[in-house]
């Protein structure tokens, strides 16, 4: 869309036929495992064990579309840019999901590197860097794939299967 319109932008959610993709989903309650940012016709920009990069859109996702006027986005699109070749948050996905598992919050601080992603901090830090809150009650410490369903942002019906 042009300069003074809203942007789209795509979310890509996604559950892996791996054990730690299934592990994933059971210990943070959610049909997901992985979250990313579509960026081109087949690319998308995601935190994995390989760190923040570009890479090739799987070939099985779901895609949730959110508005953000542009010049959010653009503050968004800078700040996912200055974080490409991040390293992965271990600890970070580690700490979720044993936190979510026993039904407490972790903090960022705690057991993660502010300068290492996991996919859904990635996610949400580029919201927050437009200027969006996701998930009312939920900070980017704890967010986790599945919270993507539940977000007030998030335009409802526009789950999409490829």
């Amino acid at each position: 869309k042009g300069r003074g319109a809203g942007m789209i932008v795509k979310i890509i959610v996604c559950k892996h036929k791996t054990p730690i993709s299934w592990l994933i989903r059971k210990l943070c309650n959610s049909p997901y495992s992985h979250l990313g940012l579509k960026t081109g016709h087949s690319e998308m920009r995601d935190a994995d064990w390989g760190g923040v990069k570009r890479r090739r859109l799987p070939k099985v996702y779901d895609e949730f579309k959110i508005e953000m006027d542009f010049e959010n986005w653009k503050a968004a699109n800078k700040w996912l840019h200055e974080r490409t070749g991040d390293k992965y948050d271990f600890m970070g996905a580690i700490g979720t999901a044993i936190f979510n598992a026993m039904g407490k919050k972790r903090e960022k601080n705690i057991l993660s590197d502010p300068h290492k992603w996991t996919c859904s901090e990635l996610v949400y830090g580029y919201f927050l860097a437009g200027g969006m809150i996701l998930k009312d009650g939920v900070d980017i410490a704890n967010f986790h794939p599945g919270h993507i369903l539940f977000s007030r942002a998030v335009k409802s019906g526009q789950g999409k299967t490829t």
